[in-house]
């Protein structure tokens, strides 16, 4: 018989709407990995999309509906330049997820902080270009990703 030793992995999303509750079953359950929880039936400012659609330019959200779309007609020159500036000048604090649209992260961040605990991997997910692009529509719900503008 083979032994394996082997640790859990979680995925990011969670199904809780506690926080407190979150954050403490990760630390028991993920001890040698934990990582930051996405809470979307807390709010749906945790919705994956949502959650990096902030300081997006013109994107429209409708947080009653979790949904998502960039709107075009709004999407004018000031909003991109100011967009790609942040990019091109790798202004981190401008792309930051603030706490409004992921409780899990800041309780997860202020656990940390407080226990101060030894980990060697901690783990954060994205939600990656491909899936982004594919799933957030212009106004037309045509996905962005078909858009050269607004896939770049």
């Amino acid at each position: 018989m083979i032994k394996a030793n082997l640790d859990l992995l979680g995925i990011g999303s969670m199904p809780f709407n506690n926080v407190s509750f979150s954050i403490n079953t990760i630390f028991q359950n993920y001890n040698n990995f934990p990582y930051w929880p996405q809470l979307p039936n807390i709010n749906n400012y945790e919705n994956m999309y949502i959650q990096y659609a902030e300081g997006f330019p013109s994107a429209e959200i409708d947080i009653n509906k979790a949904s998502i779309y960039i709107n075009r007609e709004n999407l004018d020159n000031s909003k991109k330049e100011i967009f790609y500036n942040n990019f091109i000048e790798n202004n981190l604090k401008f792309f930051q997820i603030s706490n409004k649209f992921s409780q899990g992260l800041y309780s997860f961040k202020k656990f940390l902080h407080e226990k101060k605990p030894d980990y060697k991997l901690l783990k954060g997910h994205v939600t990656g270009p491909v899936s982004f692009g594919l799933t957030v529509t212009d106004e037309n719900k045509k996905s962005i990703i078909y858009d050269d503008e607004l896939r770049d």
